[in-house]
């Protein structure tokens, strides 16, 4: 009886996510035990190639962990419990730069999360380097099977003779240690030196180490970087990422190959890997589900395979096993839904060498249909209303097209519906597109995020109403102007035209005096008190005491020159000194601005001169858009003052819905194009959000019984959707729906085609 909880290998491994489902790449298992062996401790050591660096001299290259991570997987799916060690931060600790600064931040498969990024690969180290510090890394890694890698950084004569020193340190310091001595890859431009270092390799040391009783063998890294592997000089350049000594992902994806040979030859796994888990319900007893793979070739081990008791066994006696066979036992599956899952704990045992290991694997019942059963019942809640060649939702797209599509570019594409983000066009018109209107996001109502849904935006450049935009979906800024489309129609300015006039009026005014306009601050502004993440400053100069914070305290329209000078406001960089500000909550739909006045003073150098541009954020929207650009100079580079400058629309409304706002410092003619600005006061009230607005119904789908409705909506805000037959009995459809925008759709479905008529009443919730 193998021993049970708690042991600590099975707590560490059972802590690490990789022992989770994830462990094995394409197969259903629920979790990973080690029995009676704790996980193999695998060492890579050796220089950059085993850290895995692929710099030219930038990280451009797709980092990938070198050859660890290909051979971390491959080790996984032959049932492996292991566990790379050692303590090297490298590459990630800038010694030659940072892989996450360029190149592919995220790799396919980053073994950092999963704690298998254990090495001790160091760049630019040396053989005797090596030597000197491996005592120390024997002792805190505690390996069971060192991959070693070393000698093509100072490679010479003496190469051979310093890593016989290596080897010989290494076991007289852990002797019963696995070592793999890879015969190492060419280096550019071509050098005998490598090809007989990898000669005594195989022709000397390790037969030396052999007759030792070592536990000693070696690989052939040099073969994976020839065009012909008969030729030492036929070195395939294109597998080196900086013409030296580092490869590419190739390059390392071959290491991989062949250090996976290696440890498969001196030491089986030691955990069952099982080739299928689903099958039909309609099984007869003795049928055979699914076959435990056998350790590959160049492993001699055979595994032997048993239903064991312990954890996850619950559904032991439902099956059999023959050989290397899992089987169906005497249970009647045909009374069990499709999806049902069943719970199995399976050991394997090394024939020869007798390690165990135990794995608990979840088994289902399937409908085979290409389809994985995981998707089908998470987007249909069975395995029976999706199929390979069916389209469930009418739309166009087959489920199996709809699946594709969610393990790519639209994860949260859904086969059960037609139009998966509810805004009028189905996935299939989103995806296609229909000139001039591109192809656009079917799981997102506004893919550009400007606020109008997709439907809406038309792309055929001329402006309708509200329903026909004529901007393009894709651009939130159709024109260029660094307004937003929905910011533009909510202001009455023309989306369509970068030259359409931006709604305000910049007043500005002047004053030979510092503080001519200290009594004209406002206290009870939007921006009072705003503190912490609600008022965000970069770029600043904050010399002479400036504090870019006092912007916004209701204080400070001038101040004077002390002794020392002390500058009581904040003082912008020649360029790009930003300052944003959130809004307080309100309402939750945003403020109406109605005036926005800036105050600057210096008493001297023509500081007082104001160059700004003010971008705001309204609610729903993902961007700044631009409201105004203030350029107020009246001060030459030697004449002191204070300046103000006021913002404002005859309206009485600069803009509506606001949650935000940005101010973005620009160069000035002061002293070294800079400015002192004192305050920044921005009124305005509440936004009252307007009742919703029938747009339009519309018998989307007839066949299926669904009705598309329409209306007028506010970002941010959430509608009550109800239904009647007779204007008297209203049922409520969705009790609290989103708005997509200034727009919304909803569809009711299903509808009963033998309705004849139907009411809607849309109601905006506080």
């Amino acid at each position: 009886m193998p021993e049970q909880l708690p042991k600590p290998q099975l707590a560490r491994r059972l802590a690490n996510p990789f022992s989770a489902t994830r462990w094995l790449a394409g197969l259903t298992c629920a979790c990973i035990l080690s029995a009676e062996a704790a996980p193999l401790r695998i060492m890579p050591l050796g220089d950059s190639i085993t850290a895995g660096y692929t710099d030219n001299p930038t990280w451009n290259v797709p980092f990938e962990f070198g050859y660890r991570s290909r051979l971390c997987t491959l080790l996984t799916n032959a049932g492996y419990d292991f566990v790379f060690v050692g303590g090297s931060l490298e590459p990630f600790n800038n010694a030659y730069g940072d892989p996450t600064q360029g190149g592919t931040v995220s790799p396919v498969l980053d073994l950092r999360p999963l704690g298998q990024n254990g090495h001790r690969g160091y760049g630019g180290v040396s053989i005797n380097t090596t030597n000197s510090n491996v005592a120390s890394y024997l002792t805190a890694d505690t390996p069971d099977v060192i991959l070693l890698m070393i000698g093509i950084n100072g490679i010479s004569i003496n190469s051979p003779g310093q890593l016989d020193t290596l080897v010989g340190n290494i076991f007289t310091n852990r002797p019963t240690v696995k070592l793999i001595t890879a015969q190492i890859i060419p280096k550019l431009p071509f050098t005998q030196l490598v090809v007989d270092y990898n000669t005594a390799i195989r022709n000397t040391l390790v037969p030396k180490y052999v007759g030792q009783g070592r536990a000693i063998t070696t690989v052939d890294q040099y073969v994976n970087f020839l065009t012909n592997p008969a030729v030492n000089t036929s070195v395939n350049t294109a597998l080196y990422s900086n013409a030296i000594n580092h490869p590419t992902a190739t390059g390392y994806n071959a290491m991989a190959e062949t250090w996976f040979k290696g440890v498969l030859a001196i030491i089986p796994p030691t955990l069952p890997v099982l080739d299928q888990t689903r099958f039909n319900p309609a099984i007869a007893p003795a049928t055979t589900i699914g076959n435990f793979a056998q350790p590959p070739s160049p492993s001699t081990e055979t595994l032997a395979f048993t239903l064991v008791t312990g954890t996850g066994d619950t559904d032991n006696a439902k099956f059999s096993i023959s050989g290397s066979q899992l089987r169906a036992g005497n249970y009647n599956f045909n009374n069990e839904p499709l999806g049902r899952t069943y719970s199995i704990r399976v050991r394997a045992t090394g024939v020869s060498g007798g390690r165990i290991g135990e794995r608990v694997f979840t088994l289902s019942l399937s409908d085979f249909d290409q389809l994985p059963d995981s998707w089908e019942l998470a987007k249909a809640g069975n395995l029976t209303s999706l199929n390979d060649t069916g389209d469930f939702d009418h739309d166009g797209l087959t489920d199996t097209a709809e699946y594709n599509l969610s393990i790519g570019a639209y994860p949260n594409i859904d086969p059960t519906k037609r139009d998966t983000d509810s805004d009028g066009l189905s996935d299939l018109e989103e995806i296609l597109g229909s000139s001039p209107r591109p192809p656009t996001n079917p799981t997102k109502a506004d893919t550009d995020n400007d606020n109008f849904g997709d439907a809406s935006e038309d792309n055929t450049g001329i402006y309708v109403s509200a329903l026909k935009t004529g901007t393009n979906p894709t651009l939130t800024d159709t024109d260029g102007d660094k307004r937003s489309d929905g910011a533009e129609l909510m202001e009455g300015s023309n989306p369509l035209s970068s030259s359409s006039p931006v709604a305000n009026i910049i007043v500005s005014d002047k004053n030979s005096s510092e503080l001519a306009y200290v009594a004209q601050v406002s206290s009870t502004d939007l921006l009072q008190g705003l503190s912490g993440a609600n008022a965000v400053h970069s770029g600043w100069n904050t010399g002479n005491n400036a504090s870019p914070t006092k912007l916004n305290d209701g204080l400070h329209g001038g101040t004077f020159i002390a002794s020392p000078p002390t500058v009581e406001g904040a003082w912008a960089q020649a360029s790009g000194s930003v300052s944003t500000f959130t809004l307080p909550a309100g309402n939750g739909c945003g403020w109406n601005l109605s005036s926005i006045v800036t105050f600057a003073a210096w008493n001297g150098a023509g500081f007082g001169n104001q160059k700004y541009e003010v971008g705001i954020h309204r609610v729903g929207e993902q961007a700044f858009s631009l409201l105004a650009a203030v350029n107020a100079q009246p001060f030459a580079v030697t004449e002191p003052g204070s300046s103000k400058v006021t913002i404002t629309h005859p309206s009485g409304v600069l803009a509506r819905g606001v949650n935000a706002i940005r101010f973005t410092m620009l160069s000035t003619n002061g002293n070294a194009g800079r400015t002192v600005y004192r305050e920044f006061d921005v009124q305005g009230s509440p936004t009252i959000a307007p009742a919703p607005g029938m747009a339009g119904l519309s018998e989307s789908r007839a066949d299926r019984g669904e009705v598309g409705v329409t209306w007028f909506s506010y970002p941010g805000k959430s509608y009550k959707v109800e239904t009647s037959v007779n204007l008297l009995n209203w049922n409520v459809l969705s009790p609290a729906y989103p708005s997509s925008g200034l727009t919304t759709h909803f569809i009711d479905s299903p509808v009963p085609l033998s309705r004849t008529k139907s009411f809607y009443r849309i109601t905006s919730l506080p």
